[in-house]
């Protein structure tokens, strides 16, 4: 079977005359000028030839910037060229990442004309007072429009939102997770808060007025919105940055910042789901053994085996074995506890 391939072509802090607290595209993407498109092709057949044979499903992706709010002209020019690649068959796709108050109706015509066919949307937060503190200039009312808009015109819309923003605390998280949920997107990246060197954010954390999320807590946080998120079926594809060698080396100042982030949350939410499970059961002396798929194994006994570890710790002097069956579901674990067995979901 088939991979999906994406070949990312960067347009740094392209169109956006927002500075929002936590960005600064020159030290995410690498990049200090938007591509010619002699670059932009030469990135594309690069990525391709990369890509190779194997990946029959491949979309050329516009990251980096607000590519709706750059100059139409360039715009244009741009999606021409994916387009050619598009109409030869070469590719099956065209992505770009905006904002929610860059997708007007002659927006969207654009894309539409350019066979254009996932938005990525840069939405943060649903939270009112969570989006002025990070100076968004957006609201939440014009994310719903936008993610409306764009899926009223059959285009695929994924929403990027980000843990730890200033005045972000729990109840704006679930209620920003609500409100996604609502509005049924596509998919969703989430990215935990790093302070980056030669932004807002940096100053406040100078000065000492923001504090970013602990890693303990971002991992946390990350694992429970991904969990309320894959329970309404809705993929989530990415969590944390991608660890890029400007971003391992000194561009970060502080966050929780980690290679293994996707890893670390996978493994949170399955500890979450199986303590949510064991809850179900009542006190026992007797030995608790949990059944896994064997390609989960490792994402059910954690990090470092910390959730076996945690486990033995809880329910001491019981034995806690986790076993494995090709014939489990790896969407499931099952759990017994003497003549008790439940099944508990999870999403590895």
């Amino acid at each position: 079977m088939s991979k999906q391939g994406i070949v990312p072509v960067f347009i740094p802090h392209g169109g956006c005359p927002h500075d929002c607290v936590f960005c600064n595209q020159r030290k995410i993407s690498g990049t200090l000028s938007p591509p010619s498109p002699d670059q932009v092709h030469a990135r594309i057949e690069e990525g391709l030839t990369y890509l190779g044979p194997s990946r029959s499903t491949i979309e050329i992706a516009y990251y980096g910037g607000s590519f709706t709010g750059i100059d139409p002209d360039l715009q244009e020019r741009y999606l021409a060229i994916a387009k050619t690649y598009l109409d030869e068959g070469r590719v099956k796709g065209i992505r770009l990442s905006t904002r929610p108050d860059y997708c007007g109706q002659t927006v969207i015509d654009r894309l539409l004309k350019y066979g254009v066919t996932t938005v990525e949307l840069g939405v943060q937060s649903m939270d009112q007072a969570v989006l002025e503190a990070s100076h968004r200039g957006h609201n939440a009312t014009c994310v719903s429009q936008a993610v409306q808009a764009l899926q009223g015109a059959g285009i695929r819309v994924g929403i990027q939102l980000m843990i730890g923003l200033p005045g972000d605390h729990d109840q704006a998280r679930r209620r920003t997770t609500k409100a996604v949920i609502a509005m049924k997107p596509d998919f969703v990246r989430i990215y935990p808060v790093v302070v980056v060197k030669e932004t807002d954010l940096a100053t406040s954390y100078g000065l000492g007025s923001y504090h970013p999320l602990p890693l303990e807590i971002a991992v946390k946080e990350a694992a429970h919105m991904r969990t309320q998120l894959m329970e309404a079926d809705i993929p989530v594809i990415r969590v944390g940055l991608q660890a890029t060698e400007d971003l391992l080396g000194d561009a970060v100042l502080a966050g929780p910042m980690h290679p293994a982030m996707g890893e670390l949350v996978i493994a949170e939410s399955i500890k979450q789901a199986i303590g949510s499970a064991l809850a179900q059961l009542p006190p026992s002396e007797d030995d608790l053994i949990l059944t896994c798929h064997p390609k989960v194994q490792s994402k059910v006994v954690g990090q470092k085996k910390q959730t076996l570890n945690q486990l033995r710790q809880d329910f001491a002097p019981a034995q806690v074995e986790i076993m494995t069956d090709p014939q489990q579901d790896p969407g499931h674990v099952a759990i017994q506890r003497g003549d008790r067995k439940i099944s508990c979901r999870i999403f590895p």
